[in-house]
């Protein structure tokens, strides 16, 4: 009878060679990888405002009822900027009484680490500080008519820049009263 010899297999020293390789491939990857991740989560942050907008426009011109079931008199957004504190936005409907939060969210989300997103700034097309504001969009219902309110200052246009601190890539909406719908990055 006859050995049949063991089939081929990899010496230690190829094993030890491919892992150093795979090893030195991965820390090369990996860095990428994360900037990657952190600037899709910026640009989904910054899409998510503009979607918020563009919702808040959507049900006032379709005259959508509020969450308690009252007629709507406009849809919009307030965006607090403070100096302390992290800035958020409340999207709103307001009946001919009160006013009714649909839903708030902070810069960052709760669920990113990192500051993934700041508000940079509120601008009316020019640039300026801030540290106490709250800018107010809406839009009037039936017709989707915008209003636009930087501090109880009515405004034609304003620019929200988003900034994101790790690349200091940035975003911006850009909301002109006359236009009527933001835009996204196309900013003049």
């Amino acid at each position: 009878m006859r050995i049949q010899p063991h089939p081929a297999a990899f010496s230690l020293i190829e094993l030890v060679l491919v892992s150093a390789i795979i090893a030195i491939v991965a820390s090369m990857i990996a860095p990428n990888f994360f900037q990657t991740r952190d600037q899709y989560v910026f640009h989904a942050e910054a899409q998510t405002l503009f979607d918020t907008l563009a919702d808040a426009r959507a049900n006032a011109m379709a005259s959508r009822e509020c969450k308690s079931g009252d007629a709507s008199a406009w849809w919009g957004i307030s965006i607090s900027h403070t100096l302390n504190a992290k800035p958020s936005y409340t999207l709103e409907c307001q009946n001919t009484v009160h006013s009714d939060i649909q839903s708030e969210q902070t810069f960052p989300d709760a669920s990113i680490k990192d500051n993934a997103i700041h508000l940079a700034s509120i601008t009316d097309a020019t640039p300026t500080n801030f540290s106490n504001a709250t800018t107010r969009i809406f839009f009037l219902s039936e017709s989707g008519q915008m209003r636009i309110f930087d501090n109880a200052i009515s405004k034609d246009t304003v620019i929200i820049n988003l900034l994101h601190p790790k690349s200091q890539k940035t975003h911006a909406i850009c909301m002109n009263r006359f236009a009527g719908f933001p835009k996204f990055d196309d900013c003049p």
